[in-house]
Order: structure tokens, then C-alpha cells, then sequence
């Protein structure tokens, strides 16, 4: 949560936080999943690239 939290804006490229993790993707994608069933964080469509997607918090997970 501290990596998307830093992030610039608050929001994070899954492959960023997998990179930054030093995860592989799908092990990144599986945390983001716990981390949205638990209300900690959410995803949303990047404005600069439809392939990608963005990871914040919510008010929950500790807003930036």
C-alpha cells in the first residue's frame, strides 16, 4: 500500500507496482484483488492508455 500511496497522484500502472514490488504480474494482480475485496484499494481505466490500469486507495486504504 506504501508503493501506490507514493505513487505520483496516488495512482500506480499495475505494471509499475508489479516492477516496483519486484513481482510478476499475476502475483501483483492477485494482491490488488485481495487489497479491492478488503476495500483498500480500487481500479480504474487509465486516461493516457486504455490497455493500462490504475491502482489507487480508497478513504479506507489511507488516502494520499
Amino acid at each position: 500500500m506504501l508503493v501506490i500511496k507514493t505513487a505520483a497522484g496516488g495512482r500506480i500502472m499495475m505494471r509499475e507496482l508489479s516492477e516496483q514490488m519486484l513481482m510478476h504480474p499475476h502475483g501483483a494482480v492477485q494482491l490488488v484483488d485481495r487489497l479491492s475485496l478488503a476495500g483498500l484499494a480500487n481500479r480504474m481505466p487509465s486516461e493516457n492508455d486504455r490497455r493500462s490500469v490504475l491502482i489507487g486507495l480508497t478513504p479506507r486504504g489511507g488516502p494520499p
